[in-house]
């Protein structure tokens, strides 16, 4: 049995693997949403890819070459491994708009990757994704694995993890008993 890893941002480790899972949504001025995620998917196989960085000098940076050059990596680190990312789990928290996770959701919901999506009932846009989620074509698709399931918009991190634990146990923890 494998055990949940953790590749945090700037990692060179770009796995691809039907237990990867990209943790999208806010990251300043936001609180570490990421690490409970993280924490509460400790008992999974899943290999997740976790954009915070432990220390970001990007905005803080003086020189605004360096600041650019550090923007670049990181947002280089993300669109890599949310495009080979196998499952890309959505967060949007109260503290922020999430502009490029609003982006980042925009540009996922055409494509074949299992989606997990869900915002703090509080979240400035929350209605404009359920209205986004139901103008999509697909609010059932068929995984590559073949399941049938239902883009669903849940109103709390809580609620999103047990969503993702029961993804896993469902259709991933099978291939690894």
């Amino acid at each position: 049995m494998w055990q949940m890893i953790e590749i945090k941002a700037q990692s060179k480790e770009n796995p691809r693997d039907v237990t990867t899972l990209f943790l999208a949504g806010g990251i300043s001025n936001c609180p570490n949403w990421q690490a409970d995620v993280v924490k509460a998917l400790a008992n999974t196989e899943y290999i997740i890819l976790n954009p915070r960085q432990d220390r970001w000098i990007g905005s803080q940076a003086l020189d605004t070459k360096i600041a650019y050059q550090e923007e670049l990596k990181q947002v280089t680190w993300e669109y890599k491994r949310i495009t080979k990312a196998y499952s890309v789990l959505f967060w949007f928290p109260k503290d922020t708009v999430c502009p490029i996770t609003l982006f980042e959701l925009g540009s996922r919901l055409e494509g074949q990757q299992n989606l997990f999506i869900g915002c703090d009932p509080d979240y400035e846009k929350r209605r404009n994704i359920w209205c986004q989620l139901e103008q999509r074509p697909r609010a059932v698709k068929k995984s590559a694995d073949l399941h049938e399931r239902e883009i669903t918009l849940q109103l709390s991190l809580d609620d999103l993890i047990q969503e993702v634990i029961a993804f896993h146990d469902r259709t991933l923890k099978p291939l690894y008993i």
